[in-house]
C-alpha cells in the first residue's frame, strides 16, 4: 500500500509540472536564435523558472487554458505509453462492464416516456466546492462553488448514448437574488472538462457566487433537452482496417494507430454527435477511456517522436498548432484487463427529444459548515 501511494503522488507530481511548464512555454514566445538554450531553461519542469521580459508579447499561437489542458494529458500519456510506465495497483483492477451495442434494442415511445418519467423523479441539486478548469474575462475560476444537477439516466433507452441540452435560467439564494455568474457558453466549457465518473447519471455543474456562512442557496430553474437515440449509422475499426478511408455521415475517418490499450484515429469534418465505444477482447467495453485530440500536424510530430521525455515535451508544447474545430487527430487510452479488439463509432440517424422543464426548490450543502460568531 505504501510503494501504492509512493507511486501515485509522483504520478500526480509529474502531471503537476509538466503543466506548469506549459504555462509558461504559452507566456513566453521561443527563442529563435537560441533554441537550445530555450529547451535547457526548460528541461527541469520540477523547478520552473519564469523569466519577466519587457519586451516579450504573447505569441499568436498561445495555448488557451483548454488546449493547455488538453495537452498535458495527451503528453503524459504519451510519455507513459512510449516509455513504457508500469500501471498502478489501482489501474490494475479497473473492471469492465457489458457493451450496449448500437441497433441492439428496439426503444419505443413508452420506453422512452417511462425513462424520463425516472429521470424527473430523481432530479437533485447540491452545492460543493470544486476545482475550476475555465477562465472567464481573463480571470482563472479556480476554487469556485458549484450547484450540481444529477439524476438517474439508467432506465433511458441506450442511456450511455443519449445526449443532454440543458440552459439555465438561474440559481437564487435565500433573499431571491440570482447568484449564477457564468453565461452557456461559459457553462458548457466548464463541463466539457469535467470528468465524468458517474456512468448512469446525468450531472451537470453551475458556477455560482457563494460563500460558506453565506446566504443559503435555495433554488435552481432551467431546461434540459433530452435527446433519445432510437437507431444508428455504424462502421467498425480493427487492426486490419488501418489506413483506410471511412465515411460517417459527412465526416471522414481512417484509423492511423491501433495498439493493445490505445489508438489515434483521424477526424476531417469532425461531427460532435459521433460517438465511441471500445471493445475488450473479452467483449466487453473499458470504464476507464481517455480520449485527448490534437491537430493533424500536431499528431506529426507526435508520431515522428520514437521517445518522448521532458525537452521533448517542452518544445512540443511550444509548437503546437491551433485545433481545428472539425479537423483532429483523436488519441485515446484505455486502462484495465485485456486488449483493444474494435472500436465503434456511430451517430445517432433517428432519436426522440424530450424538453425536461427543472424547477427545484432545494440545494443540499456538500460540507459542514459553522455558525456564524
Amino acid at each position: 500500500m505504501l510503494a501504492q501511494l509512493k507511486y501515485n503522488m509522483k504520478k500526480i507530481i509529474s502531471i503537476l509540472c509538466l503543466f506548469i511548464t506549459f504555462q509558461v512555454m504559452a507566456q513566453q514566445k521561443p527563442a529563435q536564435k537560441k533554441p537550445k538554450n530555450t529547451t535547457n531553461q526548460q528541461s527541469k519542469p520540477k523547478k520552473p523558472k519564469v523569466v519577466t521580459k519587457i519586451d516579450t508579447k504573447l505569441d499568436k499561437s498561445a495555448l488557451t487554458p483548454e488546449q493547455k489542458l488538453m495537452l498535458t494529458k495527451i503528453a503524459y500519456d504519451a510519455y507513459v505509453s512510449q516509455n513504457d510506465v508500469k500501471p498502478s495497483l489501482l489501474e490494475n483492477q479497473m473492471v469492465m462492464e457489458d457493451v450496449i451495442i448500437p441497433n441492439s434494442i428496439t426503444p419505443s415511445g413508452t420506453d422512452i416516456q417511462n425513462g424520463i418519467a425516472q429521470f424527473k423523479k430523481t432530479l437533485h441539486a447540491t452545492s460543493s466546492k470544486a476545482t475550476s478548469f475555465v477562465t472567464v474575462d481573463g480571470v482563472p475560476q479556480n476554487n469556485a462553488y458549484w450547484v450540481t444537477i444529477n439524476a438517474d439516466i439508467k432506465s433511458l433507452p441506450y442511456f450511455q448514448y443519449v445526449d443532454y441540452n440543458a440552459k439555465w435560467n438561474y440559481v437564487k439564494n435565500e433573499k431571491g437574488q440570482n447568484v449564477m455568474t457564468m453565461g452557456e457558453s461559459d457553462q458548457n466549457k466548464e463541463n466539457a472538462l469535467v470528468a465524468k465518473t458517474l456512468k448512469t447519471q446525468y450531472g451537470y455543474n453551475i458556477i455560482v457566487n457563494y460563500k460558506p456562512l453565506d446566504l443559503n442557496l435555495k433554488e435552481v430553474s432551467g431546461e434540459i433537452e433530452v435527446t433519445v437515440p432510437k437507431k444508428f449509422e455504424v462502421i467498425e475499426l480493427k487492426k486490419t482496417d488501418l489506413n483506410k478511408d471511412f465515411v460517417l455521415g459527412k465526416t471522414k475517418i481512417k484509423l492511423l494507430r491501433f495498439f493493445t490499450k490505445n489508438y489515434a484515429i483521424k477526424f476531417e469534418n469532425d461531427d460532435p454527435s459521433i460517438k465511441m465505444v471500445i471493445i475488450s477482447d473479452t467483449k466487453k467495453q473499458f470504464v476507464n477511456h481517455n480520449v485527448s485530440y490534437v491537430s493533424p500536424k500536431q499528431f506529426e510530430k507526435f508520431s515522428k517522436t520514437k521517445k518522448i521525455n521532458d525537452d521533448t515535451l517542452t518544445t512540443l508544447a511550444a509548437t503546437i498548432d491551433d485545433i481545428s474545430d472539425v479537423n483532429r487527430v483523436k488519441m485515446g487510452k484505455v486502462q484495465g484487463n485485456g486488449t483493444i479488439q474494435k472500436i465503434l463509432l456511430f451517430r445517432a440517424i433517428e432519436t426522440e427529444k424530450v424538453a425536461v422543464k427543472v424547477d427545484l426548490f432545494a440545494i443540499e450543502t456538500k460540507e459542514v459548515l459553522t455558525e456564524k460568531k
